[in-house]
């Protein structure tokens, strides 16, 4: 729940401003806009990282920024627009770096029942056979996937996406909206995205923002229209439907 919030860096321009909301567990949520326009930012105050200046946010009945860090560890799963993957782990120990915040902070070590957790996600994304594999050897859509799976081994409520398909061709955005898929009902997914038609491939929900501001809000059919879009992208738009399927288009001319 998002109630009357407002967010700004410096105490003068508002980055975000009279921002409402009520999402549901089991929802795909998108923050639909352009560069610029608060999305990820206001990703950012869900998963607790910023707190409102005014306004309030709660993720389960508690406020994120209030909570112990393992503890929202185990609540909250954040996965940055370019995550970071330097050392070359192989993806199941990467994998299993998602278990920590279930691991005792003095000596601890994954135990048999962290390593078969971390096996079971990797068997429900599809990946197992990459385990042994060192993680900075994947492609693109190999190690966003291995970071989402690194993610659901902590087992968390809501997972939060900064653009998760960013920099991806269409067949590793492919392999990426699968996965979003199959989170559908089990846990809250809120997502960043400047393409509506990504928008409307993936999420039950809907929110426009631009400028800070929220401008449209509901189910994606009803929301992600060009009437809604075309002020907000300052250029005409179209739609195309057929069998079920739709797509905005911009109208050139």
């Amino acid at each position: 729940m998002i109630r009357d919030l407002w967010f700004s860096y410096d105490d003068k321009a508002h980055v975000l401003r009279d921002v409402s909301l009520e999402i549901r567990h089991g929802e795909i949520v998108a923050l639909l806009g352009p560069n610029g326009s608060g999305k990820t930012t206001l990703l950012k105050l869900i998963g607790g990282l910023y707190k409102p200046r005014r306004g309030k946010i709660l993720v389960y009945g508690r406020e994120p920024y209030n909570i112990p860090r393992r503890a929202a560890a185990r609540l909250i799963a954040w996965l940055p627009q370019e995550p970071s993957t330097p050392y070359p782990y192989t993806v199941l120990e990467y994998v299993l770096l998602g278990r920590a915040p279930y691991i005792p902070l003095i000596g601890g070590a994954p135990s048999p029942v962290d390593v078969e957790k971390a096996r079971g996600v990797l068997r429900r994304l599809g990946i197992e056979s990459l385990a042994h594999k060192k993680i900075t050897e994947l492609s693109g859509g190999e190690r966003q996937l291995a970071v989402l799976a690194r993610a659901l081994a902590q087992e968390p409520r809501l997972l939060l996406l900064d653009e998760p398909t960013s920099h991806l061709d269409i067949g590793n955005k492919a392999m990426v909206y699968r996965v979003i898929d199959m989170l559908r009902g089990k846990h809250t997914v809120i997502m960043t995205t400047h393409d509506p038609n990504e928008a409307l491939r993936l999420a039950d929900k809907t929110v426009i923002l631009n400028g800070g501001e929220v401008k449209a809000w509901g189910e994606t059919h009803r929301v992600v229209t060009p009437e809604n879009l075309s002020p907000v992208y300052g250029v005409k738009l179209g739609i195309i439907e057929e069998k079920g399927w739709r797509v905005i288009i911009p109208i050139l001319g």
